[in-house]
C-alpha cells in the first residue's frame, strides 16, 4: 500500500497489463474480422519431404492481403504469426514473411518440423490431390524485426540458411521494387550500392522458391549492377550412392575446365574491374577454388516478344555505360550489338573484362541457346569461405561499411561474427598505414526457436 487506497502492484503492473490486453484484442478482432473471409490462401506450393510425407516438406504460402491493418506498417523482413483454427485454434506461430512490401500477397515459408506445420503441409498436400480443402489461416501482424533496417544500408551482405532465406527473400523483394521504380521516376529511393545475397541449403530444388527473383535480376541490367547471388549446396554425396558419387566427379572435373576458362576470360583483373551479373561465379572471382555447377531451370525462359525488351533494354544500359563495382563506367554500345548477341547466353556471358568488351571479345565458351532467352546461374557446392569473401566485397568497396545480416544457427551467426572481427582488424591496419580509408563490418542476426 502506499497511502492512496490501491496496492503497489497496480501502479507497477496496469500498463503492462493494458497494453498486452490491447494486443490480444487487436489479434481477436484480426482473426473474427479476416480468417477465411478478407485472409485466404491464394496460391500454395509444396515440397513434400522423404517418401512425399509431410515431415521435412517445405511448403510456400500466399495469402490475400488483410484491409486496413497491412498496407502501411509492413516492412520487408518483418515477422507475421499463423494460426490454424481447424486444428488448434489457440496455437500461433511466427514466421518470417518473404514477399516484399510492393507484392500483392503475404508470402511464407513454413518447413514441416513439428506438428503444426506438418499438419499444415499434410493438409495442401490433401487439397492438391482432391481429397480435401484448403485450411482457413489466421495472420496476425507484422512485427518489427533486425532486418527490416537492411534498406538504410549502402553496401549489403545476407547470409541466409535453409528455411532461414525467408527474410532475406522478402528483402530481395523489395529491393528489387524499389530499383525499378528507380528506373522507371529517375529518382533514387534507396542509399544501395551492392547487394550479395549468400543462399545455403542443403537440397538445390529449394532454390526454386526464390526462382521469380533470380528471373527479374536476369531481365533487368539494372538490377544486375547492384543485387549479386551466391547460391550454394552444401548436402555431401553418401559414400554408398554410386549414382550420386559419379555425378560429383563429373562436375568436379567439369568444374576444373571451366575455372580455367573464367581465368582466361576474365583477363587476371581483380573483381573491382569485372562487369557483374547474377551468372558471374564469385567464388573464382574472391579466389575461392570450389565446384561449381552451372543450373538453367532457376530462371524462367522468355519468349521471343520478351527477348526483343531485353535486347532493347540491354541496348539502352550499355549506351549509357556500365558501372564497374571500382566506381568507373564504360560506354561502348556501338560495339556491342546485343540484339544480334541476345541468344547467345554462355557460361561466361558476364563474366568478360571491360577490356573484352571494348574488342568485341566473348568467351570462347559462348554457345546458343534455343528459342527463348535461358539463363544460366552458378551454384557452388559447399559451403561459402566467408573469411574470403566477406572480405573481397569490403576491399572492392573501400571506404564503405559492410553490414552482414545473418538468419540462420548460432554456428553460422558466430562465424560471421568471428569473419567480421578479423576483417575489421585488417580495415584497422589499412587505415593507420594510409592504404585505404576506414571501414567497418558489423553483424545483424535472427534467431528463431
Amino acid at each position: 500500500w502506499v497511502g492512496v487506497g490501491f496496492p503497489l502492484v497496480v501502479f507497477i503492473c496496469s500498463l503492462p497489463a493494458a497494453l498486452y490486453s490491447v494486443d490480444r484484442i487487436g489479434r481477436l478482432l484480426r482473426y473474427y474480422l479476416f480468417a477465411g473471409k478478407a485472409v485466404q490462401i491464394v496460391d500454395v506450393v509444396i515440397r513434400p519431404g522423404h517418401n512425399d510425407k509431410p515431415n521435412g516438406s517445405l511448403t510456400h504460402l500466399a495469402l490475400s492481403r488483410p484491409p486496413y491493418l497491412w498496407a502501411n506498417h509492413f516492412r520487408s523482413g518483418m515477422y507475421a504469426f499463423l494460426c490454424m483454427p481447424e486444428y488448434a485454434p489457440l496455437q500461433w506461430h511466427p514466421f518470417t514473411i518473404c514477399s516484399g512490401e510492393n507484392d500483392e500477397t503475404v508470402d511464407f515459408i513454413v518447413a514441416g518440423l513439428g506438428d503444426w506445420t506438418q499438419e499444415l503441409a499434410q493438409r495442401c498436400m490433401s487439397a492438391y490431390q482432391d481429397s480435401g480443402s484448403l485450411p482457413i489461416i489466421g495472420l496476425d501482424g507484422p512485427y518489427l524485426a533486425p532486418t527490416t533496417t537492411a534498406l538504410s544500408r549502402e553496401v549489403l551482405v545476407a547470409v541466409g540458411a535453409g528455411v532461414g532465406v525467408t527474410p532475406l527473400l522478402s528483402l530481395m523483394s523489395t529491393i528489387i521494387a524499389v530499383l525499378e521504380r528507380e528506373h522507371k521516376d529517375g529518382r533514387r529511393h534507396l542509399p544501395l550500392k551492392e547487394a550479395h545475397f549468400f543462399w545455403m541449403t542443403r537440397s538445390a530444388d529449394e532454390l526454386l522458391f526464390g526462382r521469380k527473383h533470380f528471373t527479374k535480376i536476369v531481365a533487368s541490367p539494372k538490377l544486375r549492377d547492384k543485387v549479386f547471388l551466391h547460391l550454394h549446396v552444401t548436402q555431401k554425396a553418401s559414400d554408398k550412392d554410386v549414382a550420386a558419387f559419379l555425378f560429383r566427379e563429373a562436375v568436379r572435373r567439369q568444374s576444373g575446365i571451366d575455372h580455367e576458362a573464367f581465368r582466361k576470360a576474365s583477363g587476371g583483373l581483380p573483381a573491382a574491374e569485372l562487369i557483374c551479373g547474377p551468372q558471374l561465379p564469385w567464388c573464382w572471382v574472391n579466389g575461392s577454388k570450389q565446384d561449381v555447377l552451372w543450373v538453367g531451370s532457376l530462371v524462367e525462359s522468355t519468349d521471343a516478344g520478351s527477348e526483343e525488351q531485353l535486347a532493347d533494354a540491354y541496348n539502352e544500359h550499355w549506351a549509357a555505360g556500365v558501372a564497374t563495382r571500382s566506381g568507373s563506367r564504360s560506354s561502348f554500345a556501338s560495339e556491342r550489338p546485343w540484339r544480334n548477341q541476345s541468344r547467345r547466353t554462355g557460361l561466361f556471358g558476364t563474366a568478360l573484362s571491360r577490356a573484352n568488351i571494348e574488342e568485341g571479345r566473348t568467351s570462347s565458351l559462348d554457345v546458343e541457346a534455343p528459342a527463348g532467352l535461358n539463363a544460366y546461374l552458378p551454384i557452388t557446392l559447399g559451403r561459402p569461405d566467408f573469411a574470403r569473401e566477406v572480405r573481397a566485397i569490403g576491399k572492392a568497396r573501400p571506404g564503405d561499411d559492410v553490414h552482414t545480416y545473418v538468419c540462420g544457427n548460432d554456428a553460422l551467426v558466430q562465424s560471421l561474427q568471428q569473419v567480421c572481427q578479423a576483417c575489421n582488424e585488417h580495415a584497422e591496419a589499412a587505415a593507420e598505414s594510409g592504404e585505404a580509408p576506414p571501414q567497418r563490418y558489423s553483424v545483424h542476426y535472427e534467431r528463431f526457436g
